[in-house]
């Protein structure tokens, strides 16, 4: 599967760079879901690479966390099954 970045929330499953630095992200909350081992784990970043959500999954549920922002620039900077849906609530392109 791919990165769906046009849905609400957006489905992303592979590391990739959604929004360059050039995006200010406002981010509401997370969920890591479809895990398929207890302790995989994923992990979002801005562009600059400080930590947005870091999940690791517990087998039993798909943990959600709300996340402040804004951030500028989103990636997925690793993620080892599964997929995350990030609710994102705004993205402008800074001047």
């Amino acid at each position: 599967m791919a990165n769906n970045t046009t849905g609400r929330p957006m489905l992303l499953d592979t590391v990739a760079v959604i929004f360059d630095a050039t995006y200010r992200v406002q981010l509401s909350g997370a969920r890591y879901i479809n895990a398929t081992t207890p302790g995989h784990k994923v992990v979002i970043t801005d562009a600059s690479d400080n930590v947005l959500y870091s999940l690791s999954a517990n087998g039993n549920q798909d943990p959600e966390t709300l996340l402040g922002g804004p951030a500028t620039g989103l990636k997925v900077a690793s993620i080892d099954s599964g997929a995350i849906l990030l609710y994102v609530t705004s993205v402008s392109k800074l001047t």
